[in-house]
């Protein structure tokens, strides 16, 4: 089954009072595309500022891949159904509408498919991300 999951690193968090010991924006993360939930972990958060300071890492890189890959799985099979993928996929959307929605104060937007129900989707987000849309 395809996962319907982001992998990537996001850009333009506005101050928002979000302490970057719990969401850092500038740190790996782990995302779905169908319904916005993100995931992020100390250890994403660790492998950015050892990376940021050319320090080595060992097998931290390795960790945040291999707990992403796990995150993605299970967020797929527990949160949603083979068609709802499927369903998802035939849209050629890089992001559903209501996930747009959910990534969009976080900084995480789509570079194209820029139909109008993602484009409503980012306009009508709240401007400070939701941190409850946030796994770790």
């Amino acid at each position: 089954m395809t996962e319907p999951v982001l992998i990537g690193i996001t850009v333009g968090l506005p101050e928002a009072g979000i302490p970057l010991d719990v969401f850092n924006p500038q740190a790996p993360i782990a995302g779905c595309r169908l319904c916005g939930r993100i995931f992020q972990t100390k250890y994403h958060r660790q492998l950015f500022n050892l990376r940021r300071n050319n320090l080595p890492h060992g097998g931290l890189l390795q960790k945040v891949l291999d707990l992403n890959g796990e995150w993605r799985r299970k967020h797929t099979l527990r949160k949603h159904s083979v068609a709802e993928v499927a369903s998802f996929a035939k849209t050629g959307f890089a992001f559903s509408p209501e996930a747009v929605n959910k990534l969009a104060p976080f900084g995480i937007v789509p570079l194209g498919n820029m139909h109008e129900d993602i484009v409503a989707g980012m306009l009508e987000a709240d401007r400070a991300p939701d941190l409850d849309k946030l796994e770790y």
